[in-house]
């Protein structure tokens, strides 16, 4: 399992190095839901999904944010 950090509007991965991309392979692994959920609000990071990978996206399991008001 891996646990990624995807925009919602751009469907960008999060990197290790603090950019975005489009391929989920070179997204970084925050291993656990725990550590991208606490990554995202400790970073104000708004729009995003944490979405935890079982290596086909069929499997995927997404957390996302409510919207907004």
């Amino acid at each position: 399992m891996r646990a990624l950090i995807r925009h919602l509007k751009t469907g960008l991965f999060y990197t290790e190095d603090g950019r975005w991309t489009t391929k989920r392979e070179k997204a970084y692994d925050f291993v656990t839901t725990f550590q991208a959920l606490t990554f995202a609000g400790d970073n104000l990071l708004r729009g995003v999904e944490v979405i935890m990978t079982f290596g086909e996206a069929k499997h995927d399991l997404r957390l996302s944010q409510p919207p907004e008001s």
